[in-house]
């Protein structure tokens, strides 16, 4: 938790600022050995919006026609690898497969190219092989990991504040 939350942190500080990461992922974390957190990195493929916008879908982007779609495939949201509308919310998709990474070792709709992960995306998340993931968390990665970005967390720290929310229900 305490990784999440470093990480939630440093999202929740470049949406403010008006950034979308959009390549979140582990090679994008850097993790200090004088143990000061978790730093995110390597905004090379940031995608800037109007940070006084007011609401999501005002600072939201698009990929203009004939736009090469940047990111690394199994960390990108699905209106992300189709080139449409993306706001905070994909980078919020981005920390779901990071964090479901962490827990199981694995990706939860594989690896591969952009088709191949947009195939596995299509099933949607209810197809997502939730073996070795604590139990309790589930279901808050779950919707992390929706097709709809409407059913995901609002912010990466608000999905940091569901997992715990959901640990903590589950202790005795």
């Amino acid at each position: 938790m305490e990784l999440l939350w470093g990480i939630a942190a440093g999202v929740d500080a470049a949406h403010q600022a008006g950034v979308w990461h959009r390549d979140l992922k582990p090679e994008n974390v850097l993790l200090p050995a004088n143990g000061t957190g978790p730093k995110v990195l390597d905004f090379g493929v940031a995608k800037m919006t109007d940070a006084n916008a007011g609401n999501v879908a005002a600072g939201a982007t698009l990929t203009h026609a004939g736009a090469t779609i940047v990111g690394t495939p199994a960390y990108m949201a699905p209106e992300q690898l189709r080139g449409d509308l993306i706001d905070g919310r994909a980078d919020v998709y981005s920390l779901a497969v990071l964090t479901f990474e962490a827990l199981t070792g694995r990706l939860p709709y594989g690896g591969g190219s952009f088709i191949d992960i947009g195939m596995q995306q299509s099933e949607g998340a209810s197809t997502v092989d939730v073996a070795g993931l604590p139990e309790e968390l589930a279901p808050t990665l779950l919707a992390a990991l929706s097709l709809s970005r409407d059913e995901r967390p609002a912010g990466a720290g608000a999905l940091a504040d569901a997992l715990l929310r959901s640990l903590r229900r589950a202790q005795p």
